[in-house]
């Protein structure tokens, strides 16, 4: 997720709300976030390209998502209730366990 084009300067340190992690040994890729963090909806947000990302929810739950935007334009939502039921969620130590991170001993 990410800010629309024309609010990103030039100056900006990210375009992008949370972090990614990529697995070292399947590259699947993560998104790391607190699902209590609140995520600003703009007025005019399309969640349109953000429906397209995820071919594996269905079409209820896409209707319940874009109705959870359209209804908070220039509110909030928290970022727990934009994840698809179909997503994986891992606290940190199962991530851990589960290989996403890779700790390299310094020599």
């Amino acid at each position: 997720m990410r800010r629309p084009a024309q609010y990103i300067s030039a100056s900006d340190v990210t375009k992008y709300y949370f972090s990614t992690v990529t697995h070292p040994g399947t590259s699947q890729v993560a998104v790391v976030g607190d699902g209590d963090d609140a995520l600003r909806v703009h007025p005019e947000a399309d969640i349109t390209a953000l429906i397209a990302l995820l071919p594996e929810i269905t079409e209820s739950e896409a209707t319940a998502l874009t109705n959870l935007i359209e209804t908070n334009k220039g509110g909030t939502v928290t970022f727990s209730d934009i994840i698809p039921t179909t997503s994986v969620q891992l606290t940190e130590d199962e991530a851990d366990a589960a290989g996403w991170t890779q700790t390299d001993e310094l020599e």
